[in-house]
């Protein structure tokens, strides 16, 4: 590869992680939004007040919920693309190393297994996950399905 392939593929990954970074200040924007969001509905639900405004807050949680599991999902997944791609170049770059010495020394010399990364990065246990998010959901959804039924009455 060129020094100017080097350089390209250089700013790409730190244009990557420049979106990561991005996303991750938004993640934090989002939750501290819906905390505020929830706070407030629990406030005017507890008063039985301006019940309108209570719909409002309910929407924007939900909206700032969403938001943050859309990112949260979208930076987890770029980050693990990096860590790979990170992983494959220091692996690459030792295979070549190994096959090197091994020419030069007849040995059976082999760095093929080194990785940067010293635990499996790919998702475990998708099933317990997937069950802990959706019921993590449907405690939010009960959150808010209380603030509607605090608005109807």
């Amino acid at each position: 590869m060129s020094s100017e392939g080097h350089l390209f593929y250089i700013k790409q990954r730190l244009d990557s992680l420049h979106d990561i970074d991005s996303k991750i200040a938004e993640i934090l924007r989002n939750l501290a939004n819906a905390t505020k969001k929830l706070r407030e509905g629990e406030e005017l639900a507890s008063r039985n007040e301006d019940l309108p405004k209570l719909a409002e807050i309910k929407s924007e949680f939900k909206h700032y919920t969403h938001n943050f599991y859309e990112n949260l999902s979208d930076a987890t997944i770029s980050l693990r693309k990096e860590i790979k791609l990170l992983d494959n170049q220091i692996s690459g770059v030792y295979h070549l190393d190994s096959v090197r010495k091994r020419e030069q020394s007849m040995t059976k010399y082999e760095h093929s297994d080194i990785t940067i990364i010293p635990i499996n990065i790919n998702k475990k246990a998708t099933n317990l996950a997937n069950n802990k998010l959706k019921q993590f959901i449907k405690d939010a959804d009960l959150l808010t399905d209380d603030i509607d039924e605090g608005m109807k009455d």
